[in-house]
């Protein structure tokens, strides 16, 4: 697979003023990021710059980083990103982050992104993230519509872990409903 790198096009830096420079970064991306699981949904990427323009970043799905450039003519630049979920037809808003590009080594400004970086977003207010919504074939702009999940389990105790943001439905916590081999979200 060949990587493909493009700048914002801007001859100055993204305020506009001062020379600048073709500068490469990389942003490594938490896992549930990359690996969504929302069928045939593709993880994008955009930058959202000072001046008000807005460039879409190239994601590299064998490392799952963002790898680009960006013409830029300080050391260091904050980069406020907005990550959508694209199915074809609609790109949907799942989460958000401010990445600070610190370019000590001149050739390559890296970044390691947590989860815990990233404000995921719950369009609905129904204490399910979006990204789980697609994930699991509910709809995130609807607040009548939420993930209902049944799966086995087979240990006595179990411990239900929301990776992608808390887990706070419409009346409170989420529960689960347990009987002897088997646990229900609601």
């Amino acid at each position: 697979m060949m990587l493909v790198t493009a700048g914002c096009g801007a001859t100055g830096g993204p305020e506009g003023g001062g020379a600048s420079a073709a500068k490469d970064f990389k942003i490594d991306l938490p896992s549930q990021l990359v690996h969504h699981q929302v069928p045939g949904g593709t993880l994008v990427a955009e930058a959202h710059l000072a001046n008000g323009s807005v460039v879409e970043l190239n994601i590299d799905p064998a490392t799952g980083a963002v790898q680009d450039s960006i013409r830029h003519s300080g050391p260091t630049l904050a980069l406020d990103i907005v990550f959508l979920i694209d199915d074809g037809s609609t790109r949907t808003v799942v989460g958000r982050t401010t990445a600070n590009l610190n370019w000590t080594d001149p050739l390559l400004a890296t970044v390691v992104l947590t989860a815990g970086e990233i404000q995921f977003t719950n369009s609905d207010q129904d204490g399910f993230t979006d990204l789980m919504e697609l994930a699991l074939g509910s709809l995130p702009f609807d607040s009548g519509s939420f993930p209902t999940v049944s799966n086995r389990r087979s240990a006595a105790g179990y411990v239900l872990v929301d990776v992608m943001g808390s887990m706070t439905g419409r009346d409170g916590p989420v529960t689960g409903e347990s009987t002897s081999a088997d646990y229900r979200l609601y």
